[in-house]
């Protein structure tokens, strides 16, 4: 599942949601601008969370995600590099290859 926001005005990602969503099919789901509640509902049924933003000064992502006991999976710059401890309460990555390594290890667990 996939769980986030969509800048609507923001034509390309508009674009890449739809072909996100076009590559999913019926293999997954995307949720978008869910609400507080439901967001807890998510974090509290998830394996764990994925955050790639590139740059990010923070990211509250990781740390809802701590905040849940859930492990997030995160690019290795910015604010996960502060928020995250390494194999302790997520990974930090450097390469799309590592993060899909990261989820198959986390989903056979």
């Amino acid at each position: 599942m996939i769980a986030g926001s969509l800048f609507q005005e923001k034509k390309e990602h508009v674009q890449y949601y739809e072909k996100i969503k076009r590559m999913l099919g019926s293999a997954g789901e995307i949720r978008l601008d869910v609400e507080d509640k439901e967001i807890y509902e998510l974090y509290a049924n998830c394996t764990a969370t994925l955050y790639t933003p590139l740059n990010e000064d923070f990211g509250l992502i990781p740390v809802e995600s701590a905040a849940s006991l859930k492990p997030c999976i995160a690019i290795k710059e910015g604010g996960p590099t502060e928020t995250i401890l390494d194999g302790k309460t997520g990974f930090l990555v450097e390469t799309e290859g590592e993060m899909v390594k990261r989820m198959e290890e986390l989903a056979e667990d």
